[in-house]
């Protein structure tokens, strides 16, 4: 189009220099042929960097939020697994309660009466389980001579809003 319009134009400067009228054409004359091409865009480069900026902000917040919610679940998977430990050794201390007890003889009715006075909280203080305790307990029931001890154990570890219990139940029996 600008071409035609810079042929127009010199059509029409020489016709006036030879004193003629300069020929009608369908040709119209284009109001910005002469301005530059940078003051005739329609401005779609702002739009699309605010755009992109908008989508970059909201991949920074999901990302963020996405590592607060890692650290968290690893925090969450530690302390688990301290619980469960925890419960662990309870039961072991359980066990060792019910039935290694140098202070009295290993008989049905002397292990049938620490189980019944089973009713241990400790606090560990090893290094793992250092912000740990259990609560452990028995109870008994007979079947014909032999009776059947079932020991549970629930490990508690944590504070505040990371904490984790888990419980292990052990089960014996004595003739």
């Amino acid at each position: 189009m600008r071409d035609w319009v810079g042929v127009v134009a010199f059509a029409t400067v020489a016709c006036r220099l030879a004193g003629n009228e300069p020929p009608r054409t369908g040709l119209r004359r284009v109001a910005n042929a002469t301005t530059p091409a940078t003051m005739r865009q329609s401005g779609y480069l702002m739009p699309l960097a605010a755009f992109i900026l908008v989508a970059m902000a909201i991949m920074a917040a999901t990302l963020m939020r996405t590592s607060g919610q890692t650290g968290i679940s690893v925090a969450q998977e530690a302390i688990t697994l301290q619980a469960f430990y925890a419960a662990e050794s309870g039961a072991q201390l359980g066990m060792s309660t019910l039935y290694y007890d140098s202070a009295s003889a290993l008989t049905q009715a002397a292990i049938n009466g620490r189980c019944d006075a089973m009713n241990l909280t400790p606090t560990f203080n090893a290094s793992g389980l250092s912000n740990c305790n259990a609560a452990i307990s028995c109870t008994r029931s007979a079947g014909g001579t032999a009776s059947f001890y079932t020991i549970t154990s629930v490990g508690n570890c944590g504070s505040g809003e990371i904490t984790a219990l888990r419980t292990v139940e052990v089960s014996a029996f004595f003739e």
